[in-house]
């Protein structure tokens, strides 16, 4: 998938970083998509007072030399579709509690040269 935006910056954010650093704390009630772009930098986003929609939601990153850390709640269920070239994608915790009907997020797009690593956060 490649980020389409669909004009609601609350539940569909854009968020890009280039020769930087930033930490972003989100905020949704029904988050769809989010696109993650990362370029010789470190970007951290942290999803504790995010409520995903109830079909889930994806998170589309290009993180190119770079980091990007992503801290979620510990309760949702998290599907790696991203892909990696000379890198590292890793899901902290994956196989943890189980929870009944967890929301899902979708993780999509690619890393090159860089990491992605998912967080769990303690309730």
């Amino acid at each position: 998938m490649d980020y389409i935006n669909r004009g609601d910056p609350e539940n569909n954010p854009a968020i890009s970083v280039s020769v930087g650093e930033s930490s972003v704390y989100l905020q949704a009630k029904s988050l769809e998509t989010a696109s993650l772009i990362c370029k010789f930098g470190s970007l951290q986003v942290y999803f504790d007072q995010v409520e995903l929609s109830p079909d889930g939601a994806e998170v589309f990153v290009v993180c190119k030399a770079g980091s990007i850390e992503l801290f979620v709640p510990r309760h949702w269920r998290v599907v790696n579709r991203a892909s990696c070239m000379v890198g590292a994608i890793e899901v902290f915790n994956a196989k943890g509690e189980t929870y009944e009907n967890p929301p899902t997020l979708v993780l999509s797009g690619k890393v090159s040269f860089g990491a992605l690593e998912v967080h769990r956060l303690k309730p």
